[in-house]
């Protein structure tokens, strides 16, 4: 059973997701059944990861310093 199972179905979000550990979570979290939103400044490489879980993984991509993208993201 994967560690992450208890996401299956389950909606997160997961910042800094472009890469290193954002990135790591958001694959094992898609691949358990979660619907992932991602969000990073970069959004091509936040699209080449959604590309390996299109149905699971959603692009947000903005900085979350800006207070009005943290709300339109949320």
């Amino acid at each position: 059973m994967s560690k992450f199972a208890h996401l299956a179905n389950r909606s997160i979000l997961i910042t800094g997701a472009s890469s290193g550990i954002g990135r790591a979570l958001t694959l094992a979290a898609a691949a358990a059944g979660a619907h992932v939103g991602v969000v990073a400044r970069r959004e091509d490489r936040l699209n080449a990861i959604s590309d390996a879980y299109p149905d699971r993984i959603h692009v947000l991509a903005g900085d979350i310093s800006d207070p009005d993208f943290c709300k339109d993201a949320v």
